[in-house]
Formats: C-alpha cells, sequence, structure tokens
C-alpha cells in the first residue's frame, strides 16, 4: 500500500482526506490510502518521509507552501516561476515539487466570472496561496493589488473609489476558516456592488463570513470548494503518471 498525504499546520479544517478517501472508494483504487500529517513546523520533515517509507507523494497546505521549496530535490519549472508548491512526488530516491493551486485557481475564476472581463483585481495574503493567484493574473493580463495587515498597502488604506473600482476580489489568506468561522478582513464591505465578484480559498465553512459580507451588497461570490477538487485532481494526475516510480 503506498501512502499519500497532505503536511501543515492546523489540519483540523482539511476536507483533503475525506476527498481521496471517498475518490479511491468510488474509482476501487485499492493500492493508494491519503492520510493527514500535521506538523508543527518543517524540522520534522525529513523524519516524517524516514518514518514513513511508504510515502510516495504530499499535499502542502499553509503555512509551508514556499518554505517546503527548501527541503526538495527538485521543482517544476513552472512552481520555481511561481515560488511555492503544494504537491510533492517521490522518484526514485528523490522528491519533486509542483504547483497545482494554479489550476484550482483558475477552474474557479471561470466558474465564478463565466467569461465576464475583469479589469483590476485585490488580493488579500501574501503568502504562498496568494502566488497562484498572481500567477494566473499576470497570464491572463489583469492588473492588481496585493494587500496586508501592515504598510501602506494595508486593509485600513483602501478608498472607496479604488475598492468600488476593482472586479474581482481574492482571499487568499486563512481568515474565516473553521474553528474561527466569525472572523472576517477588515474590508469597506459597504461599497461593494452587484458588478463586483468575491473569491475565497477558504473552503470550510461553505459560506465564509466575508462571503456573506460582499453577497450582502450584491457581490458574485464563490468559496474554494473548486480550487480544492480542481487542485487535487490534478495532484492525483501527477502521482498516477509516476507509478512506474514508486515500485
Amino acid at each position: 500500500m503506498k501512502k499519500l498525504g497532505l503536511i501543515g499546520f492546523p489540519l483540523d479544517h482539511s476536507f483533503s482526506k475525506k476527498y481521496f478517501t471517498e475518490k479511491f472508494s468510488k474509482e476501487n483504487i485499492k493500492d493508494f490510502q491519503y492520510d493527514l500529517y500535521p506538523l508543527a513546523d518543517l524540522s520534522s520533515f525529513q523524519n516524517l518521509l524516514q518514518d514513513n517509507k511508504e510515502l510516495v507523494g504530499l499535499n502542502i497546505t499553509i503555512p509551508f507552501k514556499e518554505k517546503i521549496i527548501a527541503y526538495l530535490d527538485e521543482i517544476d519549472s513552472e512552481a520555481a516561476q511561481i515560488g511555492a508548491v503544494n504537491t510533492l512526488v517521490k522518484i526514485g530516491s528523490k522528491w519533486k515539487g509542483f504547483n497545482t493551486d494554479i489550476v484550482g485557481f483558475q477552474a474557479s475564476l471561470d466558474i465564478l466570472t463565466q467569461g465576464q472581463k475583469i479589469n483590476s483585481a485585490m488580493i488579500f495574503g501574501t503568502g504562498g496561496a496568494s502566488k497562484s493567484a498572481i500567477y494566473i493574473l499576470n497570464k491572463c493580463d489583469i492588473p492588481y493589488k496585493i494587500l496586508s495587515r501592515f504598510g501602506k498597502n494595508s486593509y485600513k488604506h483602501i478608498s472607496r473609489n479604488e475598492f468600488q473600482e476593482t472586479n474581482l476580489f481574492i482571499n487568499c489568506t486563512p481568515i474565516g476558516t473553521f474553528p474561527k468561522v466569525e472572523e472576517y478582513l477588515p474590508l469597506p464591505y459597504e461599497f461593494a456592488h452587484k458588478n463586483q465578484f468575491f473569491l475565497d480559498m477558504v473552503y470550510n465553512p461553505p459560506v465564509t463570513r466575508m462571503m456573506e459580507l460582499f453577497e450582502k451588497m450584491g457581490t458574485k461570490v464563490l468559496n474554494g470548494k473548486t480550487m480544492l477538487e480542481s487542485q487535487a485532481l490534478a495532484s492525483w494526475n501527477i502521482w498516477n503518471n509516476h507509478r512506474q516510480d514508486f515500485e
């Protein structure tokens, strides 16, 4: 039995094990199992691999999508360009990193906007998740602004005009994730309107407080479930294509 899994911290909110367990059962895939491996920090990453020789693939989540790169033998050229990794595969004795978040983000964007033109975007957060959004926005020639808690581009410095004129808002932070479901970013939600889109990468709960606040103003919203499932399938395709390297 080959092992796959997810590392990050915390993992209480994660649906990944459920997703893959159901997929393997439905598709009668009996030679893989998927588990959660919560790591408080990456200093124990090598011990995890040492103690689990059957591990052949891993997903990476908050807060390790950038830091994990230093522990890898090889990195896919696209992931290197993005600067973040969320999927690992063992090829022989070496570990290679990929980024399938970009697949998930593109799928989410397509579903949310339904082909409508996006003139500008705001990205909330500066971590590994934001890098997939940045990569796709650059690819689509959509100008964007990155906001965070501190500095001149902090949330509290958003002007009314800037907020109203932005087409797309993307939450790349874990704010609002279970169990802290009442948390939300300090944004001027009262200026949101029906010609805007809000993509929340959080998928648990399915409707976040931020989604509620945007939707109340008529903004079209989407949670992170599409992104989760699309990137998970892309990860599985990578692992499945490397079956011959696991023997």
